[in-house]
């Protein structure tokens, strides 16, 4: 955010440009982040016990702060902005959908925030340059680990509501790289720390040593390789990321097991997934994000490999609703599955690319066709589809 208001301040006039000698920014979403849009919708922030206390405070103050909106992706964002039930939205869709949510609104009245958020960021541009790069600009941004960039919603009997992210990116957690680059496909000037999660930049020891080269050579520090050099690729793309991706949206479990294809238990710390080996070594094979810590909504991001996933909820066997599964090639769906599990109480999942095999005490679970989520569909063709969809 920090980078958001430097780019204000510069924009603002010459005699203020003319004062900033080197600008430096840490994962500053300059096209924004998918994630804002999560926490307008349930207050979810910490991933943790902490959003149970917390959520419903979150939800009351965050639409009344302009600078919350400044961060939900912009015109520039190059990836889908959301799905509605699988139907890829366009930019203007987007904040048109947003526009209509309650938090978005004060009475019947669209909050003049959000379309205050779009001027905002446009003003920041001035023939295709943006004021954040009239200026010598050193980029730092975290990669490697899963970030989210499109968010997806779907209707139900509740309304409409937000069931998980549908892309995954090379990012700090918060903030995809592209976002965080500022838009740029190739940067002199930028560098990339390797599994840096965005909240700790700051005091990430790299970070901090590539801020002090900057500031004791400056420009010179790049070319004279006292900082390494780590710009993007042509695509833009991380070679070291995996983009080959089993996605598991999961809700109203109390127990989840998790485990690799040897039988190796899969922790969760913090956002990440891990595997530990004999020696006590961890290695990290995907994320587990909160969705909604209210209806124990989770969605893990397995890196492709193959894994089982144990769940019950012996207490309350009807809160175990349903069980989406995606796999992603490439960055590119491959498939999407859902499976309806209401009523049962003891269900493993075994994934690998491209196969689902699900078993439940009374082998009742059920997989529904989907759409693809690649054409742009209107509501009512969505409509028209889905309510012809066959119980298989």
């Amino acid at each position: 955010m920090g980078g958001l208001v430097a780019s204000s301040y510069i924009r603002r006039s010459t005699a203020n440009r003319k004062k900033v000698k080197e600008l430096i920014t840490m994962g500053t979403p300059f096209l924004g982040s998918a994630k804002i849009i999560k926490v307008f919708e349930t207050g979810d922030v910490f991933n943790n016990l902490k959003d149970f206390v917390m959520a419903e405070h979150v939800k009351d103050i965050i639409p009344n702060y302009s600078s919350a909106y400044q961060l939900i992706p912009t015109i520039r964002y190059p990836n889908t902005i959301l799905k509605y039930n699988n139907a890829s939205y366009n930019y203007t869709q987007s904040m048109s959908f947003l526009g209509q949510r309650v938090w978005a609104h004060n009475t019947s009245i669209i909050k003049p925030m959000l379309s205050g958020a779009a001027t905002f960021h446009s003003g920041l541009m001035n023939y295709g340059v943006h004021a954040s790069d009239t200026v010598p600009h050193y980029y730092i941004s975290g990669k490697g680990l899963d970030t989210p960039k499109t968010v997806m919603y779907v209707p139900n009997e509740f309304g409409t509501i937000v069931i998980g992210y549908m892309d995954v990116e090379s990012g700090d957690g918060t903030v995809v790289v592209n976002s965080s680059e500022n838009g740029n496909a190739s940067l002199s000037y930028s560098y990339k720390i390797n599994n840096a999660e965005h909240g700790a930049l700051p005091g990430n020891t790299t970070a901090i040593q590539y801020v002090k080269a900057i500031l004791n050579n400056g420009f010179n520090s790049f070319r004279s390789g006292s900082v390494p050099s780590n710009t993007s690729s042509a695509n833009n793309r991380d070679p070291e990321f995996e983009y080959d991706k089993i996605t598991v949206v999961l809700e109203g479990a109390d127990e989840i097991s998790l485990a690799d294809e040897f039988g190796n238990t899969i922790i969760e710390e913090g956002e990440g997934l891990y595997v530990q080996d004999s020696k006590g070594d961890k290695k990290l094979i995907g994320s587990v994000w909160v969705i909604n810590y209210e209806t124990s909504r989770k969605q893990y991001n397995f890196n492709s490999g193959e894994y089982s996933i144990s769940l019950s909820d012996p207490g309350d066997s009807e809160s175990l609703s349903d069980a989406l599964v995606i796999y992603t090639e490439s960055g590119e769906y491959k498939s999407y599955e859902e499976y309806d599990m209401t009523g049962e109480d003891s269900i493993q999942i075994n994934i690998a690319p491209n196969k689902t095999e699900i078993f439940t005490n009374n082998d009742t679970a059920r997989r529904q066709s989907m759409i693809l989520p690649s054409a742009v569909w209107d509501h009512d063709r969505l409509q028209e589809y889905n309510s012809q969809l066959v119980v298989q």
